[in-house]
């Protein structure tokens, strides 16, 4: 992987996450499973036209 593709990764966890505050007061990052990985998919997609993307999914239990 290049440093592109890190920084393309980084980016889609960025925005997919949001954050919460906590019942103590504290901050919390929250990373939504199921868009984050359609999300990594789709990039994956544009990277290598031949990534199987139903693969993906159930390697990651987002189907079966």
């Amino acid at each position: 992987m290049t440093r592109k593709n890190f920084v393309a990764i980084a980016q889609i966890i960025k925005d997919n996450s949001t954050t919460i505050e906590k019942k103590n007061g504290t901050i919390a990052h929250v990373l939504p499973y199921d868009k984050t990985v359609i999300a990594l998919a789709s990039y994956f997609v544009t990277e290598n036209s031949n990534f199987d993307v139903t693969r993906f999914n159930q390697a990651c239990g987002i189907i079966e």
